[in-house]
């Protein structure tokens, strides 16, 4: 009799609503707590995939660095992503890394400039295994460029000295201004000197690893920046060359060249060609002489032992399609200096393509610096230069009033001393590539 009638009390509850309701209820509750357990296992996923992007971008730019650098890209991507917190082959971390990218369809697909990196782990589910996903693979990806434009077009390379940058050479200082950045290498507590009457570096930054000795005017600088390395530390110096007669001046008594060592003396006006100059070049006064981009060196002047010596009152000009002067040792021996004196006539253009595109003087890094390498004395009232000019290891003494209309100028030295007027533009769409020959990594996808 009980059991009857507690069947029939539960047949009489499950008709009437309040049964209905607990029946729906107790499904809308399973259904919810789906719904937050699917919730839950979306943002993890979506967190690690979020994480997973960071070492992913961090990888392809510390990538596109070591390749611009001439470093073992493959290492440095591994290295960051690892750094932050994807280590290849550890708990079943996958990072590929690309160069070029491998991604078919992707705008970047085999361009050497890009690297590619993908970091790829299955990741496992709370919730979700309900549905029969015990676990989710997630990736992420990232491409780097290592040819943007640098945001720098001065960079001083001496760590410890005083006066790295001075801006008064000699007394005469000058109205520097420079539509890029300038950066200062020194960490001197006096690393960075502009002043005196008439003297202001106006840039659209200033960074000084160490102090300012003195600053008169123009754009304050930012000190205490991390240390810097030579921008163009990667950048392929010439080889293959040996000593030999260089190819004859037109027309050909003009220049004369002593055998075996040089120097290639130029008394008349001529056009010289691009060759192998054991000796260096030496311009006398009054001659004008124009550096052809022809001729055995392709554009690129090697100049081996004795540099470049041009004398007040001449003028020299680059060829169509520009050149490039590579300043280093002679076998054996010392490097000459890059010595274009006050009041000669300039008018050089470094080449628009090539590997060497935007280069316009290039010393040999293996100078130490000091005495074997030989200071570069360059500008002035009468010049126009367009190109890079790298010094890493030498003082460069920039004579001012110079490459006011020309579309770019940079300058990468160890110590630099202005005097006079300078501009200094970073327009480089006459380049190959529109892009500055001082290149930094930057993330494009």
């Amino acid at each position: 009799m009980t059991n009857f009638f507690a069947t029939r009390q539960l047949r009489q509850f499950a008709r009437a609503d309040q049964g209905q309701a607990i029946v729906i209820t107790a499904l809308a509750l399973s259904v919810l707590m789906l719904m937050a357990g699917l919730g839950v296992d979306v943002g993890f996923l979506r967190y690690q995939k979020q994480q997973m992007q960071k070492a992913a971008d961090a990888g392809a730019i510390a990538g596109a660095a070591a390749l611009e650098y001439g470093g073992g890209y493959l290492n440095a991507a591994y290295n960051d992503a690892a750094a932050n917190g994807f280590t290849n082959g550890v708990n079943g971390v996958n990072v590929y890394v690309h160069h070029p990218p491998t991604t078919v369809g992707d705008p970047f697909y085999l361009d050497t400039n890009y690297v590619e990196v993908i970091v790829a782990q299955v990741q496992p589910t709370f919730f979700m295994p309900v549905g029969g996903f015990y676990s989710v693979p997630v990736s992420a990806r990232a491409v780097a460029a290592a040819t943007a434009s640098a945001s720098g077009c001065i960079y001083v390379l001496d760590p410890t000295d005083n006066d790295t940058y001075n801006n008064n050479n000699g007394g005469t200082g000058g109205m520097v201004n420079a539509t890029c950045n300038v950066y200062v290498d020194s960490s001197s507590n006096q690393a960075f000197y502009s002043s005196g009457s008439g003297t202001c570096t106006t840039a659209h930054l200033i960074g000084v690893v160490g102090q300012v000795d003195q600053d008169s005017c123009g754009t304050s600088p930012k000190t205490g920046i991390t240390s810097f390395t030579d921008p163009l530390m990667g950048l392929p110096a010439p080889t293959g060359w040996s000593c030999h007669t260089p190819q004859q001046s037109s027309p050909p008594t003009a220049c004369t060249y002593t055998s075996p060592n040089g120097p290639f003396t130029c008394t008349a006006s001529a056009t010289v060609y691009a060759d192998t100059y054991c000796g260096g070049i030496v311009i006398n006064s009054g001659v004008a002489v124009t550096f052809s981009p022809t001729g055995p060196g392709n554009s690129t002047y090697i100049l081996a032992g004795g540099g470049l010596t041009v004398n007040s009152g001449a003028s020299v000009v680059s060829g169509s399609g520009g050149v490039t002067f590579f300043n280093t040792a002679a076998p054996g021996g010392i490097a000459g200096s890059i010595n274009l004196a006050s009041g000669t006539t300039e008018n050089l253009v470094a080449p628009t393509s090539g590997t060497l595109q935007g280069i316009l003087f290039f010393q040999d890094r293996n100078l130490l610096p000091g005495p074997s390498s030989p200071p570069a004395t360059l500008g002035g009232s009468n010049a126009f230069i367009e190109g890079a000019l790298y010094f890493p290891t030498a003082v460069v003494n920039y004579y001012g009033n110079s490459s006011a209309n020309s579309p770019y100028t940079e300058i990468v030295a160890w110590k630099l001393n202005i005097s006079g007027n300078s501009q200094f533009n970073d327009t480089y769409s006459g380049l190959g590539t529109g892009q500055s020959p001082i290149h930094t990594a930057t993330l494009v996808e």
